[in-house]
């Protein structure tokens, strides 16, 4: 009986360890493991993906930016021209309106002392009056922060020195 008991023990004993052992592993045979899932050494992760893309976007819309600025100095001076060749009240007003369209107050500063320039030299092709009022309505058609440089201030005078010439007249 003895040795009954002992066989007895040793074999739960050995199906105990069997037991213990698979659940250790994971899997009842060693053999099928499966293959860990690696990322290939030099291929990019999503975050590297996703910067890429970013940088291309970026570099597509600085091309068509300035693109969009080649066309934009095309047709403001193609606007110039026919200012210069034939400078009604119209075209005036037309060159004026394109200039405030440009991305800074600097355009607009550049448009109006040509125009105030020539008119100075001039003076038959509008009055002091109406240039006055054509240049502030088009200043008040610049955005908000394009007003307050000082070159803004200068030509804010220069408006008010045409009104006053009107007065003195």
């Amino acid at each position: 009986m003895l040795i009954l008991i002992t066989i007895l023990i040793i074999a739960a004993t050995a199906v105990f360890l069997a037991t213990r052992k698979r659940k250790l592993t994971g899997s009842e045979s060693t053999n099928n493991l499966e293959a860990a899932n690696y990322r290939p050494l030099f291929q990019p992760t999503d975050e590297e993906l996703r910067a890429f893309e970013n940088d291309e976007t970026r570099r597509a819309n600085d091309a068509s930016a300035a693109v969009e600025k080649q066309e934009f100095e095309a047709r403001l001076a193609a606007s110039e021209a026919v200012w210069r060749d034939e400078p009604t009240a119209g075209n005036t007003a037309e060159f004026l309106r394109l200039a405030t369209t440009g991305e800074s107050s600097d355009i607009f500063i550049a448009a109006t002392k040509k125009i105030i320039q020539f008119w100075q030299e001039n003076r038959t092709v509008i009055t002091a009056r109406d240039l006055a009022d054509l240049l502030d309505s088009h200043f008040r058609l610049l955005p908000q922060q394009e007003r307050t440089s000082g070159e803004i201030f200068d030509l804010r005078t220069q408006i008010d020195e045409l009104r006053r010439e009107v007065r003195g007249n």
